[in-house]
């Protein structure tokens, strides 16, 4: 049993500490304590650091191949197809929503949403929220640019819908 006379030498770390017992009862167990969650560190870390760190490295790697693919469909799909001419020749036409879009040119809502999209980050088209619902009309700086009046004004739309050919007269 260790008396208030005692005196005690702990390793820390790499050196040595003198502790006369009479000193402080407390300064002892604040060393003990605190050395003994040191080296109970020293096992747990490693458990648990390189799992996370697995983790992280797995989820970054997942979100840039992620970004690296939106990319890639992004600048494949720059250029404007038949659907897409449909879609603005629906707008032209006062259609302003998905579902007035949508029940005009025969597309699902799904393909004509993802038009829309595309058409509207292209710069083609405005997106207006309001009353829960979303309004589409033409951008007037794509209006000048780089929309093909000729094509739109033309009044003739030919597309391929599911392999199946339609000629709409819009």
């Amino acid at each position: 049993m260790l008396s208030a006379g005692t005196s005690i030498s702990l390793p820390y770390f790499e050196y040595s500490i003198s502790m006369n017992m009479g000193e402080s009862i407390s300064k002892f167990l604040t060393y003990f304590i605190s050395l003994s969650y040191i080296v109970a560190l020293q096992f747990v870390i490693p458990i648990f650091v390189i799992p996370i760190l697995g983790i992280l490295l797995i989820s970054i790697f997942f979100l840039k191949k992620h970004k690296s693919a939106k990319e890639e469909v992004e600048l494949v799909s720059e250029k404007l197809d038949n659907r897409d001419l449909m879609i603005l020749e629906a707008i032209k036409r006062g259609y302003k929503t998905l579902t007035e879009i949508s029940t005009f040119t025969g597309l699902p809502k799904s393909t004509t949403y993802r038009r829309l999209r595309k058409l509207t980050a292209l710069g083609y088209l405005n997106e207006d929220r309001g009353y829960g619902k979303v309004f589409y009309q033409f951008n007037v700086k794509a209006k000048k640019t780089k929309l093909s009046k000729k094509k739109i004004t033309e009044g003739i739309v030919e597309g391929e819908d599911k392999g199946k050919s339609k000629k709409s007269n819009l």
